[in-house]
């Protein structure tokens, strides 16, 4: 390993255990919060196992804790084990049916399993318990999008477009379910100003090369795109998109 990068993680380690060491109310909460953010450093710097390893520990010292059972379920889709995460998800439902971390984790679950319409089931009842979720209704518009329900997603990321104006997820989702219907000149007008201004997300600009393309203007998608893109890749994406009977957007995570 680098000597740099080495030094980065002994650092992060080291704040991450320093803020566990504080003086504080109730010692076993945060130790409860450093283990979960040690474990979080070690799935974002790339180390799978130990923290899968983490989140399994944690799962099985705290089975009333929803977040612990939800963290540990996540990490084992990632990871391929779809079919167990969702057993333990059930598991837990069971116990707090309403819960709402456990609901929007086995949602994402289902939508990495192709589970679009259990996911579908999961969103509804987020959105029931709180209209204004904005990570649910994009979640509902993938899984209707997953279903060839184009419209009623789009429905969805409007309607989370109006709670909130500015989130680039929803706009991109958006985008997306109107290239696959066909309306690619509309997701070239929703995407156009946006993709391009400074700091915009790169999803965003790959979007806007693909509605290009979608309408007949390859040599915009190029330019967008740059020239290590040939034509015939980007007409063979939007084929793909074309044919596909299943939506591109984002699942929440």
């Amino acid at each position: 390993m680098p000597r740099a990068a080495s030094c980065g993680r002994a650092l992060a380690l080291s704040l991450v255990l320093a803020a566990a060491a504080c003086a504080a109310p109730n010692r076993s909460d945060q130790a409860t919060a450093a283990r979960d953010r040690m474990a979080q450093f070690a799935e974002q710097s790339g180390q799978s196992d130990v923290a899968l390893s983490m989140y399994a520990q944690a799962a099985a010292q705290r089975r009333d804790d929803p977040e612990a059972q939800a963290n540990y379920a996540r990490a084992l889709a990632r990871a391929g084990s779809v079919t167990l995460a969702d057993e333990i998800l059930g598991q837990a439902l069971a116990q707090k049916p309403r819960d709402a971390a456990l609901l929007r984790a086995r949602a994402s679950v289902r939508l990495m399993a192709g589970q679009a319409a259990g996911a579908l089931a999961d969103y509804d009842a987020l959105i029931a318990a709180q209209p204004a979720d904005v990570t649910a209704l994009n979640g509902r518009g993938v899984a209707l999008d997953l279903l060839g329900r184009h419209r009623d997603a789009q429905g969805a990321y409007l309607q989370a477009r109006r709670i909130a104006p500015a989130d680039m997820r929803t706009l991109n989702n958006l985008a997306m379910s109107l290239i696959i219907e066909g309306r690619a000149s509309e997701a070239v007008a929703l995407l156009e100003g946006v993709a391009r201004a400074p700091g915009a997300p790169q999803r965003m600009l790959v979007n806007l090369a693909i509605a290009s393309a979608a309408i007949g203007d390859a040599g915009a998608a190029r330019r967008l795109l740059g020239e290590g893109v040939s034509a015939e890749e980007i007409e063979a994406v939007v084929r793909d998109l074309r044919s596909a009977p299943a939506g591109g957007g984002s699942a929440p995570g």
